[in-house]
């Protein structure tokens, strides 16, 4: 992965190859004028309408930069993460279609729908935990086969 250039600030070629990486995970959706908000801070709005991507929310964009960013081995041993819903669906999704092995972990507060979808799109899930926190600290005890 190309080094961040020292001030951390995001280039034009970081979006560039962001776009590169997405493009054949992410749908591409449109931007819509909001006649509205347009009308009511005297600039032209646009809004992105993400609700249209398979997952139903945007997290799926820096998903799949990141795991499109994975080395050969990294994409072996697969992935885990922390979720309350829409980024373990993202994980999921982007995971099962680049073959990455994937672990959501979630805690007892996580709605069922979410959960079904987790494990729709391939992700094995791990329901550990009241609340997220407690469902982020066990994340490292989240084991799948192989990992």
């Amino acid at each position: 992965m190309p080094e961040q250039n020292p001030a951390g600030e995001v280039t034009s070629q970081d979006a560039y190859r962001a776009l590169q990486n997405i493009a054949n995970v992410v749908r591409r959706t449109p931007l819509v004028r909001s006649l509205w908000l347009s009308d009511h801070v005297s600039a032209s709005v646009y809004l992105k309408i993400e609700t249209l991507q398979n997952t139903g929310s945007f997290k799926i964009r820096g998903v799949a930069n990141k795991l499109s960013s994975l080395s050969k081995e990294e994409r072996k041993h697969g992935v885990i993460t922390v979720s309350s819903g829409n980024h373990g669906q993202a994980v999921s999704h982007v995971s099962s279609q680049l073959g990455i092995p994937a672990v959501v972990c979630l805690s007892e507060k996580t709605p069922q729908n979410k959960i079904e979808s987790v494990e729709a799109f391939g992700a094995e899930t791990v329901v550990q935990g009241r609340d997220y926190k407690q469902a982020e600290s066990s994340a490292g005890r989240c084991k799948r086969s192989g990992f």
